[in-house]
């Protein structure tokens, strides 16, 4: 999906209240194309989108006191045709948006038994429930049997919130979400509604044959491109923290890359995927997912066993290439020290955070956008902004600028700190797989494990 890589998104939900009001907000950060995210103001609890009155006059992350008039695409409270209330929590279960201003979340539904689902909220306000579900939410093993069909038969029963699983959007409108079912031919997949058709299909689920053989044990969220081909993580191995990146389109699955395949330069991937979540139900799944852009090019974090240790991989059909490295220099100073998830553009540029080790041997970070020969720093932390200065920034999950995961670093070393959970979500258990052996490569402190929110704070 083709983004402005020149503004980054920094957060994906403003707020605003429980009615549907605009406001005006001063300071606003751009957040792609002609959208804003609002730096402050309104009341909350609501998915908004903001837009510029007029153009920026420069292709850059910037502030600005112009006025912004933000319109609230759904809200907590908002009724339903169907009965009951939105029970959102956009600071937890982001939207994704299309370049019309569509959004996509899931919510919980309050008052009634079907109590979830996957939503669409286009620019006047209408809501659609594209996939309702009821019972506990994904990955908890207890759903009910009230929930909308599921292609593979049976209902849908949970579905995925936090930042990981935001649902995917194509500037189409249409959008691919990771479901649990109840009954039906497989217990988990992942699934796209397509907005032409307002039909559901299985793109990928477990325990699908693979061209190689295995069966699917776990896959993750998927990335989804403009001509609704997805790209996502494979594990075929239960408690392997192992998987390959695989790319579905018509009914087809292609492995685009795998552990143990040729690394770029020379050795083999060591591993292409960072982090696992496993459930209360007994299940894991891989977190995240490859970039993917409309001439089918892929980009992905790995590890490898050659003289790169890890870093970023653009793929171009059979072609690969590192973009960035750990033993690269960066814009910052110093070298890079890990890497998330990228976002990728239709002309193959990259976006992406990385923890970055400078010279005197204290870390920084910060989101850096270009090529392997041409890369710059988009924002960091420090940078001036708005008349404060950036202590928080978002590290990306996927190629989808709403799935987040937010970290947040100051001067010293401070605790470790965890968003609010959701009781209704079951609660998980967390695993890197960054590395082979599962465990930090530092002692004490290191950014590649910091799982505190981040903030932006103006001072």
């Amino acid at each position: 999906m083709q983004r402005s890589l020149a503004a980054v998104l920094l957060a994906s939900v403003c707020v605003a209240g429980p009615a549907a009001p605009s406001f005006a907000a001063p300071p606003f950060v751009k957040v792609r194309d002609d959208l804003l995210r609002t730096a402050g103001g309104g009341t909350p609890s609501s998915i908004a989108v903001s837009r510029y009155v007029a153009p920026p006059a420069t292709a850059t992350l910037e502030a600005s006191a112009a006025t912004a008039v933000t319109p609230a695409r759904a809200w907590y409270g908002e009724a339903l045709a169907g009965g009951g209330s939105l029970g959102a929590f956009p600071w937890a279960d982001p939207a994704t948006i299309d370049n019309t201003g569509r959004v996509a979340f899931f919510s919980w539904v309050d008052g009634v038994e079907r109590n979830q689902g996957i939503f669409v909220a286009d620019t006047a306000g209408a809501l659609t429930a594209i996939a309702v579900g009821c019972g506990q939410g994904g990955g908890s093993g207890a759903h009910g049997t009230c929930g909308d069909p599921s292609p593979v038969g049976g209902t849908f029963g949970g579905f995925f919130g936090g930042t990981c699983y935001a649902p995917a959007m194509n500037a189409r409108g249409d959008v691919l979400f990771m479901a649990d079912v109840q009954g039906g031919s497989t217990p988990r997949g992942l699934f796209l509604w397509t907005r032409s058709t307002a039909a559901i299909t299985k793109v990928a689920a477990v325990g699908d044959l693979l061209p190689s053989g295995e069966k699917i044990y776990a896959l993750s969220h998927g990335s989804l491109n403009n001509a609704g081909t997805a790209a996502f993580y494979v594990q075929t191995v239960a408690g392997a923290y192992s998987a390959d990146v695989y790319t579905a389109a018509a009914g087809a699955l292609t492995r685009a890359a795998a552990v143990g395949g040729l690394a770029p330069g020379g050795g083999l991937f060591g591993n292409l995927g960072r982090e696992w979540f496993g459930f209360v139900d007994g299940t894991e799944m891989p977190v995240g997912a490859p970039a993917l852009n409309d001439l089918g090019q892929l980009a992905y974090f790995a590890t490898s066993t050659g003289t790169v240790e890890r870093g970023l991989v653009l793929a171009t059909g059979a072609a690969k290439q590192w973009v960035a490295t750990s033993a690269d220099a960066t814009p910052l100073g110093g070298h890079y020290f890990d890497f998330f998830y990228p976002v990728m553009n239709n002309a193959g540029q990259l976006a992406f955070y990385a923890d970055v080790l400078l010279d005197d041997g204290s870390f920084s970070g910060g989101w850096f956008v270009g090529t392997k020969a041409a890369m710059r720093k988009a924002v960091a932390f420090f940078d001036p902004l708005a008349g404060g200065q950036v202590l928080g920034l978002a590290a990306s999950r996927a190629d989808d600028a709403a799935r987040q995961r937010r970290q947040r670093r100051g001067v010293d070393v401070a605790r470790r700190q965890r968003p609010r959970a959701d009781p209704r979500q079951p609660r998980r258990r967390h695993h890197r797989g960054d590395r082979e052996d599962g465990r930090d490569r530092t002692p004490g402190w290191d950014p590649r494990h910091d799982e505190r929110v981040a903030v932006a704070q103006r001072r």
